[in-house]
């Protein structure tokens, strides 16, 4: 059976990891929301549309790995933690 300790670090662990999840959703939202800024901003410095297009696709991708690691966390977090509720 597990103790205190251990079940509230679990719980921790899956709060933080929920915060994390957020704070990735928000990050990749604001990024979704600034695409018309983004593209502007990379046509003023000298690329060509495509160019500027691919540059926020990169971004776009790297935030969608980063809220898709954060979700896989908190999942893995939540089993465990609801695993140690079952003990």
């Amino acid at each position: 059976m597990n103790n205190n300790v251990e079940v509230r670090e679990a719980r921790e662990r899956l709060q933080q990891a929920t915060d994390r999840t957020m704070l990735e959703h928000i990050a990749w939202e604001a990024l979704q929301k600034s695409k018309k800024v983004l593209i502007s901003s990379y046509l003023n410095s000298g690329l060509t549309a495509a160019n500027a297009e691919i540059e926020f696709c990169k971004h776009m991708k790297d935030h969608s790995d980063r809220y898709a690691a954060a979700l896989d966390n908190q999942s893995k977090a939540s089993t465990e933690y609801a695993a140690m509720l079952r003990q």
